[in-house]
């Protein structure tokens, strides 16, 4: 029996069939490159299908977030035009509430000057027909 390989017989075989399996050999060489060579491009295809989703994606979470900071500034721009309006009319009414406490107050005023104009006619009216009673009846 023989133990190791060096000891082996030395197999000849028929130059035709070294020239075949030397041409399987190669075809299967080229079939695995092949086959290495398609995984990477389904690879290579997957990748950029990929790199384009995630752009795809960015830009639309761009676009979301540009369109939610617009509709927060236009909800702050708007509340800001109310509060001003608010503002303005509150004055205006302060203002229009001064000028009727104001005429109110005159309005009052002349009334008790005329009050007093008419007392004092009043008054005038009776010590001039007292005099006038106290001569027609000689006191």
């Amino acid at each position: 029996m023989v133990d190791s390989i060096a000891e082996w017989p030395e197999v000849v075989l028929p130059r035709e069939t070294v020239e075949s399996l030397e041409l399987q050999i190669q075809e299967l060489r080229i079939q695995k490159q092949q086959a290495v060579q398609n995984a990477l491009a389904g690879s290579e295809g997957e990748l950029k299908q990929l790199r384009e989703t995630i752009v795809a994606m960015r830009q639309q979470m761009e676009e979301l977030r540009a369109g939610r900071d617009t509709a927060a500034r236009e909800a702050i721009i708007g509340a800001t035009d109310e509060i001003t309006q608010l503002k303005a009319t509150v004055q205006a009414l302060r203002d229009e509430m001064d000028k009727l406490r104001i005429r109110h107050s005159e309005e009052i005023q002349a009334a008790r000057v005329a009050s007093r104009d008419d007392v004092t006619q009043m008054q005038s009216t009776i010590a001039a027909m007292r005099l006038e009673l106290e001569k027609v009846h000689g006191r």
